[in-house]
């Protein structure tokens, strides 16, 4: 009576197939839609998995550097030539190792200059030192001078004394008609003699003590030159020594062991005060993260993370080492310490999972789901029937990959066979 025995018998397949997998609207989709596989196809029981909804934590992947604990710059204390370059990028130094040399020509003319200018100086040092000696002679001179005009004066005193008196006894007896008025003339020439060497006795000693002024006048002027000549040359010295620190300043050290990562300036580059010269990477190796405020008051520090690669795949885990307590345009700075996760590279990117948040979800090993052709696929058993259930992915987790749709709870699946680890 059946025009199309193909056809009833097709409907009737369907209908099995519809009772078979139960009430749940949403795995009867999943159900039209799969391709059933044979139930002769063996499968280990062990991998059943019995699909929950459980609390997930709601992760957000936010871009890691690698860096060090430690960054220092080398910079120039100097302007000039970069003359000598001794590192490049990658190199290794220690700390205080010689990096850089930074000279100029001006810079040894400059203390040729001053060095000549120090060493004459010098000389007027001595000149000066050698007026002080003779100042000091000239004065002892004037003092033995000054110590003989005394004695000459008493002694022209003592002459005066006996003119005077020899003038007075013979103008007596020239009273008396004994002498003559020449005797008389004689004796008062002879007094005026004396007295004429007592005022120049009287005026060498006024000028020996003037003398014994002035030799101490001199040596003061000249002690005060030869103090001016040794300080001229102490700050000729000075200066010579500025110039060459100044100098020495072009040598440039390494502030700290580590490997540069940065060597700004070639060779032969004129590089101004304060400029950075090389930037050297030192200490432990370190994570860096920003992370928006708000994301950041839960974490704590020694708390876990998970780092993943572009794909997705959780390469490793980090802890939290510091929470710095400045917020800066509303990022937190974090370092994180890794386990075993070694970059060659300082400042290349990972991503890091950080937990924002918990909800409800369904979450299953990475060996549970496949993809084949751009599409993912779950071994959903229904009835002891195995079939390819195609299901919706959400983000890659470190504990598994998130279904969105596809299961609901209740349903059993069975893991794909020769399922390559971490390949969803």
């Amino acid at each position: 009576m059946n025009r199309h025995p193909f056809a009833l018998a097709a409907v009737l397949t369907a209908l099995v197939l519809v009772q078979a997998c139960g009430g749940d609207t949403a795995s009867e989709t999943a159900a039209g839609a799969a391709a059933p596989v044979s139930a002769a196809v063996a499968f280990d029981p062990a991998t059943r998995l019995e699909v929950g909804v459980r609390t997930i934590a709601d992760l957000k992947p936010v871009a890691g550097r690698f860096t060090t604990a430690d960054e220092a710059v080398a910079r120039a204390r100097t302007g000039g030539t970069l003359v000598r370059l001794l590192v490049d990028e990658g190199s290794v130094v220690a700390a205080g190792q010689l990096i850089a040399v930074i000279d100029e020509p001006r810079m040894a003319a400059e203390i040729a200059a001053r060095e000549a200018g120090a060493s004459a100086a010098q000389a007027a040092t001595g000149i000066g030192s050698a007026g002080v000696q003779a100042a000091r002679a000239e004065v002892e001179r004037a003092r033995a001078l000054a110590a003989q005009a005394p004695a000459a004066l008493e002694q022209a005193r003592a002459g005066q004394a006996r003119a005077q008196a020899d003038y007075d006894r013979t103008r007596q007896l020239f009273e008396q008609g004994v002498y003559a008025q020449a005797r008389l003339d004689q004796m008062q020439a002879a007094r005026r003699v004396a007295d004429a060497q007592v005022s120049a006795a009287e005026a060498a000693v006024t000028a020996a003590r003037q003398g014994v002024a002035a030799a101490e006048a001199q040596t003061r002027v000249a002690a005060a030159q030869a103090r001016s000549a040794e300080a001229q040359a102490s700050a000729a010295r000075a200066q010579t020594g500025i110039a060459v620190a100044l100098r020495a300043e072009g040598r440039i050290a390494a502030p700290r062991a580590g490997r540069v990562t940065a060597v700004p300036y070639p060779q032969g580059s004129v590089v101004m005060p304060g400029e950075a010269v090389a930037v050297i990477a030192g200490g432990a190796p370190v994570l860096k993260l920003m992370v928006p405020e708000a994301d950041a008051r839960a974490l704590r520090v020694g708390q876990r993370l998970s780092l993943t690669d572009e794909a997705g795949a959780v390469t490793g885990q980090a802890a939290i080492l510091k929470i710095y307590p400045a917020v800066t345009a509303g990022q937190v700075e974090i370092d994180l310490a890794t386990d075993g996760v070694a970059e060659r590279f300082v400042g290349a990117r990972t991503t890091v999972l950080l937990p924002v948040g918990t909800r409800t979800g369904i979450l299953v090993p990475g060996a549970y789901v496949r993809n084949r052709a751009g599409a993912d696929y779950a071994r959903l058993l229904r009835g002891g029937v195995v079939m390819e259930v195609p299901v919706q992915l959400g983000a890659r987790r470190p504990d598994g990959v998130e279904v969105l749709t596809g299961l609901v709870a209740g349903d059993v699946i069975v893991a794909w066979p020769q399922a390559v680890a971490g390949q969803p």
